[in-house]
């Protein structure tokens, strides 16, 4: 019996040891963590009219997500709100409280993409995948427009991004 002992004993720091090698580099990664990388000017600067931006969405609608006080709590509030970013833009909306974007509202792309990597977690466990996002001012605030909700693109993206996320 102490053979086994000492046998399940060693496998177990075996197991420890490996799994030590490879979470340190992982976590040294960011794998762990959602996280964000912005690329500055890496879309044509381009202002549109909110009917014009409505245009390219999946509904034909877009509507604003500002950051509300339970948002405090989540990551994306956490590695985005330090950036400026108010909230996000999306095609459908989910809640009342999100308005609806005017077709009057002087729209600014700014050039500017983010790529939010998924962790590790939320790709195994939950299906979450990388996001590519525009960033826009609308109402006098940055929000980012992810690319998934449109149609077709406003604008152009360097080569640095890749496109298919």
């Amino acid at each position: 019996m102490s053979n086994m002992f000492r046998a399940s004993s060693l496998a177990l720091c075996a197991a420890t040891f490996t799994l030590m090698l490879v979470a340190a580099p992982a976590a040294q990664a960011g794998l762990f963590n959602p996280h964000i990388d912005k690329y500055t000017q890496c879309a044509a600067t381009t202002r549109l009219s909110g009917a014009d931006l409505k245009s390219y969405s999946k509904s034909g609608s877009l509507y604003l997500y500002e950051w509300s006080a339970a948002d405090r709590a989540s990551i994306d509030y956490d590695i985005m709100r330090p950036l400026g970013i108010s909230g996000f833009v999306f095609s459908s909306r989910t809640s009342p409280e999100w308005d609806e974007l005017a077709d009057s509202e002087s729209i600014l792309i700014t050039g500017n993409l983010y790529v939010r990597d998924a962790s590790i977690f939320e790709k195994i466990l939950g299906g979450g995948s990388d996001t590519l996002l525009y960033e826009l001012v609308a109402e006098s605030q940055r929000y980012l427009l992810p690319v998934s909700e449109l149609r077709r693109l406003p604008t152009s993206a360097c080569a640095a991004v890749d496109l298919h996320h």
